[in-house]
């Protein structure tokens, strides 16, 4: 388990109610947030991090982010060129623990610019489909995203996975996530194990 500090600035960028708190959090700049890249063509795929992200230097022909949603750090498939048409899948999965955890949401801020509908760009808990981004955006913003995961409050073994399936045919900039965070509402005792409560996230490796 590693614990991270949440700075000010990510705590107001992430509201959240009453009695609720952070069960993760990251924003890519320390490092990759424990996130794993993965792909059916490739034993990695094109999932990369960097916490140095200059939008000048992508030299594709899609419409990649002139910057990260905040700071310089975040994920994206081939950050400074066009996805691969691949014909298969890119992973970028974590496995997390939600014991003692209600309410739970997942959230970031998302950048996609995909060739749809032969390519799609998906997340996926436990392997069931709770998001889809579903339509070709050539002029993308960065965009607050939230999910909730009520459905698997208390589960000690919930993987969550971003996945972007790519055709052979065209190629576009891809699919960049920031600031991702977990929030819900801790049990008695919950928050004794992040060891800094209200100002901590964690997350499990």
């Amino acid at each position: 388990m590693k614990i991270t500090l949440l700075t000010a600035a990510a705590i107001a960028a992430f509201p959240i109610t009453a009695g609720a708190d952070y069960l993760y959090f990251s924003d890519f700049e320390a490092d990759d947030g424990g996130w794993v890249a993965t792909a059916t063509w490739d034993p990695v795929g094109d999932w990369e991090w960097t916490n140095t992200y200059d939008g000048s230097q992508y030299n594709g022909v899609g419409a990649a982010p002139p910057n990260a949603y905040s700071g310089t750090g975040l994920w994206g498939t081939v950050l400074y060129g066009d996805y691969t048409n691949s014909g298969g899948e890119t992973f970028l999965s974590q496995t997390f623990d939600f014991t003692g955890w209600s309410g739970t949401t997942l959230s970031w801020y998302n950048w996609t610019n995909a060739f749809y509908d032969w390519d799609t760009a998906k997340v996926y808990v436990n392997g069931a489909m709770v998001w889809d981004y579903g339509w070709y955006n050539s002029a993308p913003t960065w965009e607050y995203v939230s999910v909730d995961l009520f459905d698997y409050d208390g589960m000690s073994d919930v993987e969550i996975v971003f996945e972007l399936h790519a055709s052979t045919v065209v190629e576009k900039a891809g699919w960049y996530i920031d600031d991702v965070a977990i929030t819900g509402v801790p049990a008695p005792g919950a928050l004794a194990l992040l060891g800094m409560a209200g100002l901590i996230g964690r997350r499990r490796r």
